[in-house]
């Protein structure tokens, strides 16, 4: 996807899910201008700074994307972050929810964490 793209996709809520959640996988349909459909699955959001992001998963893929939300009515368009320095502080903000779930579902220990040292 270019940094011009959008995406506009219909509201929905997220719940992150671990191997054992009973949840049916809640799949978002995203049209880009140019009318390709990509799935993808939200993992989280966030809002900061009065501003709502996301981060999905394109469908069959193990990376996340990020995305600032805006909602109109009954449409939610999905922006990418162009400032690096604030995707930054988004990501950063995305981990430290991914690891605090992580840690809630027992899933955390020192063994899972890569010290960036180590590299």
């Amino acid at each position: 996807m270019t940094p011009k793209e959008k995406n506009e996709t219909q509201p929905a809520d997220t719940h992150i899910c671990d191997e054992e959640c009973q949840h049916e996988q809640f799949v978002i349909p995203v049209q880009s201008e140019d009318g390709s459909i990509q799935n993808y699955i939200p993992i989280g959001h966030i809002d900061y700074e009065d501003k709502q992001y996301i981060a999905l998963v394109p469908e069959g893929e193990d990376i996340y994307d990020i995305y600032q939300m805006i909602g109109e009515g009954d449409i939610v368009t999905f922006y990418p972050i162009e400032d690096e320095e604030l995707y930054d502080i988004i990501a950063d903000k995305f981990n430290e929810l991914f690891l605090s779930e992580m840690d809630k579902m027992g899933l955390l220990d020192e063994e899972n964490i890569l010290d960036p040292e180590e590299d």
